[in-house]
């Protein structure tokens, strides 16, 4: 029973075990305050209606958890209002709360490599990538081990001390690779919640350093003494060779394909998502006159271009190393060096120059026209592009394919 000195306090102690009185007394107070601030108002001159009273009530009412004053409470919001006007408070905190997330214990970067990789093997991403991100982020994760100790400076001390295996620097696409590798990782931790959600990582904060330089292509007459080099000293690479210099597939692209993906009656090449695995967008790639000349004696052949001693499909790493091989054996016999991914880019200049439409051969090969703009438009002439696809065998019979390369 309440004490005349004490009153609710008393109340509360004595009924503590029922919680009940807790409420009532709480409430009792707040209704007593309210009271108090009508009767103080009336004496002011103030006066409060019956809605202002119950405003006052329920605000009185919000603010007993926190244990704020009403007044301090008003001073705050006014004071918070005025710093993210014109957004809300509730806007503001969204975004506070956002930056400042308790964020998942990141294992080391090591750690976050595994689970990087074993996602690009449930999404079948190209095994080549795979080996070069791997081969990247593991030489990284052995210099920093904790992704929140890959701050722009740490990365770029990393990326400044780059070796090659002669001890030299490294080139600038080389550094410019391993960049886009570290990015990879902190994106892929950022989407894990290792690393704060609305915030650019340091290693994006890097941009790349590449040098500019002209694109490399062959001319009408080189791409006639390559293809006669390889019918002659290594035919079973042709269809490659063929493929790249007049359909413009992207090498990873050809080692994956097999021969029902060419439609010889709509004259066409099919290649799927599972196919282009960079871009991971499905085309349709025409057969031009000189790549169907070229591929006649393959016209009924069926199964992968690319099959192993038990006519079975090789894997790209066994067919990357025996083309590697066979281009060692071009260079050493003809002393001239193959151009790194020249034959697609000899394609996309020359059919620029014959086609005259960015967007066409963009979708033919793959990329966005600003890409072709970039990387494959090394400026011929229609002349030289007419000759360019003008070079086909003198003589479609199979296994006698001399031909007329063009000058």
């Amino acid at each position: 029973w309440p004490e005349p000195e004490s009153g609710a306090k008393s109340m509360s102690t004595f009924c503590a075990a029922g919680g009940v009185w807790n409420v009532f007394t709480n409430s009792h107070t707040t209704v007593l305050a309210a009271q108090n601030a009508s009767i103080q108002s009336r004496r002011s001159g103030l006066t409060l209606s019956s809605a202002d009273v119950a405003d006052y009530r329920r605000a009185c009412q919000m603010l007993a958890p926190f244990n704020i004053p009403l007044g301090t409470a008003m001073a705050e919001f006014v004071t918070a209002r005025k710093k993210v006007h014109p957004h809300t408070l509730h806007e503001a905190a969204t975004f506070f709360s956002r930056g400042h997330a308790e964020h998942r214990n990141a294992p080391s970067v090591a750690g976050i490599l595994v689970e990087l990789l074993a996602e690009l093997a449930d999404e079948r991403r190209s095994s080549i990538y795979v080996i070069q991100l791997r081969r990247d982020l593991e030489k990284f994760a052995a210099a920093i081990a904790d992704i929140n100790e890959a701050t722009e400076e740490n990365v770029r001390a990393y990326l400044r001390d780059l070796r090659t295996s002669k001890g030299g620097p490294v080139s600038a696409r080389r550094r410019d690779n391993v960049r886009d590798s570290i990015v990879r990782l902190t994106k892929f931790a950022r989407k894990k919640n290792y690393l704060a959600a609305d915030k650019v990582s340091g290693p994006e904060h890097i941009g790349h350093v590449a040098e500019g330089g002209e694109v490399s292509t062959y001319t009408p007459a080189e791409v006639g003494g390559i293809l006669s080099w390889f019918h002659d000293h290594a035919p079973a690479w042709l269809p490659l060779v063929a493929i790249g210099t007049f359909a413009g597939l992207r090498t990873s692209e050809i080692f994956r394909l097999s021969w029902e993906a060419f439609n010889w009656t709509e004259g066409c090449i099919a290649v799927p998502r599972a196919i282009a695995r960079k871009v991971r967008k499905a085309r349709s790639v025409p057969i031009l006159p000189a790549l169907a000349a070229w591929l006649s004696p393959w016209r009924q052949h069926t199964g992968p271009l690319f099959p192993g001693p038990d006519k079975k499909p090789r894997t790209f790493i066994q067919i990357e190393s025996a083309r590697r091989k066979t281009w060692a054996r071009f260079t050493a016999s003809t002393g001239a060096a193959w151009k790194n991914n020249a034959l697609r880019h000899s394609f996309g200049s020359h059919r620029l120059a014959a086609v005259k439409s960015y967007d066409q051969v963009a979708l033919e090969m793959g990329n966005s026209p600003a890409q072709i703009r970039e990387h494959y438009n090394d400026p011929k002439g229609e002349a030289e592009a007419l000759r360019y696809f003008s070079i086909v065998p003198a003589s479609h019979v199979t296994n006698v394919l001399s031909m007329t390369p063009g000058a």
